[in-house]
């Protein structure tokens, strides 16, 4: 009786580190796609603000400084 109650023990510690390692598992794949997700808005951040200043400087070009600055509360 004590021997089948250490196997039952022993198996359901089995299980929970099993559990656990599936759990760890999720939560890395979790992270690794959040941190893809931050790259991709950091990169497409970082293209909205480049794409903002070719906007004005064309703007400079077409209109001269004024119409640019007037815009630029627009962009």
């Amino acid at each position: 009786m004590v021997a089948f109650a250490m196997s039952d023990a022993a198996s359901e510690i089995a299980r929970l580190r099993a559990e656990l390692a599936a759990s760890e598992a999720r939560a890395a794949l979790a992270e690794a796609e959040l941190a893809q997700a931050r790259a991709v808005v950091s990169t497409s951040e970082a293209m909205i603000s480049q794409l903002k200043l070719e906007i004005a400087k064309l703007r400079r070009e077409q209109y001269g400084s004024m119409a640019a600055a007037q815009n630029a509360g627009r962009g």
